[in-house]
């Protein structure tokens, strides 16, 4: 948990690496999924679990969890013909993914 009840709880990693966050307002009218880039110098540096807590809080979560971090995270979206990838994973190779978190627009 980064966020929990509304306070950033205590974060032992202090090196920056690749980052996958999600989490929710207080009124749950909203969901936020960040990605982070890493490892790249000179691009993104990546986040230390401080750094993760601190920007869901600035986001306005009141709940947040990290996901996932290093080349496992990949940001991907649907456009009318495929799947794009929106973020730069390191070196741009992307892994296999045994699983995945999906969301669905309600029709």
């Amino acid at each position: 948990m980064l966020i929990l009840d509304g306070k950033v709880t205590k974060q032992d990693s202090k090196i920056r690496h690749p980052r996958t966050m999600v989490g929710y307002d207080k009124e749950q009218n909203y969901l936020y999924f960040v990605v982070i880039d890493g490892r790249q110098n000179g691009y993104s540096e990546g986040m230390t679990g401080t750094e993760q807590s601190q920007l869901m809080k600035e986001l306005g979560c009141w709940e947040a969890l990290n996901l996932d971090g290093g080349g496992s995270s990949v940001l991907v979206i649907k456009t009318a013909d495929n799947l794009a990838i929106v973020n730069q994973p390191p070196k741009r190779n992307i892994r296999p993914i045994p699983s995945l978190l999906g969301i669905r627009k309600k029709l």
